[in-house]
């Protein structure tokens, strides 16, 4: 399949602010703002038609207002802040603190921050016949108080405040126009009170804060509201549009935003400066996206794929290391869409325990996400969950334990459709059905190495490649992508269970991991340990329950590579189970060499229907890998002696 070739922008340099469009407004015998380029400096009196007003009343320090007259403020965009004191005298039924007029009076178009009742909220109107709607307030009656009403709108988005609490929030009809205290375009509804410290303020850019930022193909310029000029200085690499040309080489770019404020105020001038990254060298539909932190990461972390799939750092982070506080990784929008099959394939090192960090994240908001934890607290799990209804909807993968303070290992999740499986050093160590796949979430805009959309802690270790592959890649192939041939002298010696303790013996230093299997071949518990030179050896505790077998990984810990494994019997000297694609991995821990049978016995009913049964030499220290010869529905045993019978890991 190939994939699409993102457009990516990353912007290193500052944000330069040449105006303001927002005045704050003390009512001391005058309507002047002491905010410089004010709103209205003067501001303007109108009347409830919104035309010519009267002279403003002044009382102790404070505007009075009468309901004979309000105050233009000027125009605003989508996004913008207004608050004031506000000492309420009297209200029955309706009256105006703030009113906004999105267009004519015919056409009904507006938004109001009312008192109804002298209960403070929110209306506003889409501009269709008397559609309406008023959000839901939490507020008390404010009549006989002097109370701060703050009302905040982004794109939509309304939060209303009564003295610092949030009183309603929901959504309102969008869009920018100009804003009135005391006054709407009909004759009615008009305020009786005393107003101070008036605030506006326009934050018509601050969408576009936050830079460093990724994003990808067309640059979403709307999200600054109407009534925005863009001009470009590279119009070939990145048009006032907002559409992204990219470049053979990197390009600095600056995009400069002007919005015309009109003869009530100064304009608003915002300019940014960006670096389009180059575009893609090929179409690689064999990795999606790869990247790999070394000490010359710095400012971008390029996609080694060639596919143009470049992410930006955050937090002044460089090299592998993520410091916990506010470095992480931006990703391109959409990666996992329309991926029914994939592969993510990483090696760190963890240096938190035990919190609710995310390692990676792939959603939109907190509502829909993908996301690796590798150290749950409570459960110390290394968990794989998917929801697309929030927390309390998620589906997981999980396996104990998680992730060690300070050690280094190579995870690979594989996801084919519903089904999900996560490998630890090339070892499976859990599946499950995640319920859907996480391509349905679509077109993500969440995409993050190292962080949380709920502000929980980012990510402390070091991250040394991270890499997305189209398909589910295979056990075989994930066990080879981190397994080197041992040396000619194995890094374990030798494993006994005496009791419920295993004790391996190694040869040199190593990380030995240990992952334990139930008689139906379940993973029961897995671990690690860290041997020292002093001591050669590591010892486990069994867990609980009847363990079967263990398969031990001894891997270098300065390079994740595992450089020898050995399959420990937990009684009867063998082990017996699937860790190889369709086949049966045998092994001998005894001193002789056995004659082991597989047998295959198949049932109706309970009643016994056939047998198919193999016998396979298996040298003393060694193991075999044979065809497990069953059929569907066939019960699988393995087999030296009466004595030892018992069933292995794929009973189907």
């Amino acid at each position: 399949m190939k994939k699409l070739i993102f457009a990516f922008i990353t912007a290193f340099a500052a944000l330069t602010v040449t105006a303001g469009a927002e005045g704050l407004y003390r009512f001391e015998n005058s309507l002047d703002s002491e905010a410089g380029a004010g709103l209205a400096t003067p501001a303007s009196t109108v009347n409830n038609a919104l035309g010519n007003g009267g002279a403003a009343v002044y009382e102790g320090g404070a505007l009075k207002l009468d309901g004979s007259y309000g105050l233009n403020l000027g125009s605003v965009g989508a996004y913008y802040e207004v608050s004031a004191k506000v000492s309420l005298a009297f209200s029955g039924g309706t009256s105006t603190l703030f009113f906004k007029n999105m267009g004519s009076s015919s056409s009904e178009k507006w938004l109001g921050v009312i008192f109804q009742n002298g209960v403070p909220n929110v209306w506003s109107h889409d501009g269709n016949a008397f559609r309406w709607a008023a959000l839901e307030s939490k507020a008390e009656n404010c009549v006989g108080k002097t109370v701060e009403i703050k009302y905040v709108e982004n794109m939509g988005d309304a939060r209303l405040y009564v003295d610092g609490v949030l009183a309603a929030s929901g959504a309102v009809v969008p869009g920018g126009g100009d804003l009135y205290l005391g006054s709407t375009y009909w004759s009615a509804d008009a305020l009786s009170a005393t107003v101070d410290d008036l605030a506006v303020i326009d934050r018509t850019f601050e969408n576009f804060g936050g830079f460093p930022s990724v994003l990808t193909n067309d640059i979403d310029l709307s999200a600054a509201g109407e009534g925005v000029e863009w001009v470009s200085d590279r119009p070939e690499v990145l048009s006032a549009e907002g559409k992204v040309a990219r470049p053979a080489e990197n390009t600095a770019v600056t995009l400069t935003g002007t919005k015309k404020m009109g003869p009530l105020g100064d304009d608003i001038v915002r300019e940014f400066n960006f670096t389009v990254l180059k575009a893609a060298q090929k179409v690689n539909d064999d990795v999606v996206l790869s990247y790999v932190f070394d000490e010359n990461t710095s400012g971008v972390v390029e996609d080694k794929s060639g596919n143009g799939n470049h992410g930006a750092l955050f937090g002044g982070k460089t090299g592998p290391a993520f410091d916990g506080v506010d470095d992480y990784v931006e990703m391109p929008r959409g990666l996992l869409s329309g991926l029914d099959e994939f592969t993510i394939v990483m090696r760190l090192k963890n240096e938190i325990a035990k919190t609710h960090q995310f390692t990676f994240c792939f959603g939109s908001g907190t509502k829909e996400y993908f996301f690796l934890n590798t150290s749950r607290p409570d459960t110390n799990t290394l968990r794989l969950a998917l929801t697309n209804n929030g927390s309390g909807a998620e589906s997981d993968v999980a396996s104990l334990p998680g992730l060690r303070d300070g050690e280094t290992v190579a995870l690979a999740i594989t996801v084919s459709g519903t089904e999900a499986k996560m490998y630890k050093d090339g070892v499976p160590v859990a599946a499950g059905d995640l319920g859907f796949s996480p391509s349905e979430l679509g077109d993500t805009t969440d995409n993050w190495l190292a962080k949380s959309p709920y502000g929980d802690k980012y990510f402390k270790g070091e991250i040394y490649e991270f890499t997305i592959y189209p398909r589910a890649l295979s056990e075989g192939e994930i066990r080879d992508m981190h397994y080197s041939e041992p040396e000619e002298k194995g890094w374990i010696s030798g494993a006994e269970i005496d009791g419920n303790t295993l004790t391996v013996s190694l040869n040199r230093f190593c990380m030995v991991s240990a992952v334990f299997f139930d008689n139906g071949g379940s993973v029961v518990y897995s671990t690690t340990s860290k041997v020292s030179d002093d001591d050669l050896t590591a010892v486990f505790t069994l867990p609980e329950g009847t363990i079967a077998n263990a398969e031990l990984a001894a891997y270098d810990p300065s390079r994740g590579v595992i450089t020898d494994r050995l399959a420990v019997a937990a009684y009867g000297g063998v082990a017996a189970y699937s860790a190889y694609d369709g086949s049966l991995k045998i092994t001998n821990t005894t001193d002789s060499d056995l004659s082991v049978a597989v047998m295959a016995a198949g049932y109706d009913g309970g009643a016994l229907t056939g047998i198919n049964a193999v016998t396979e030499i298996v040298p003393s220290g060694s193991y075999v890998v044979v065809d497990d010869h069953s059929k569907e529905g066939d019960r699988l045993l393995v087999w030296y002696s009466l004595d030892s019978l018992r069933p292995v890991t794929r009973q189907r």
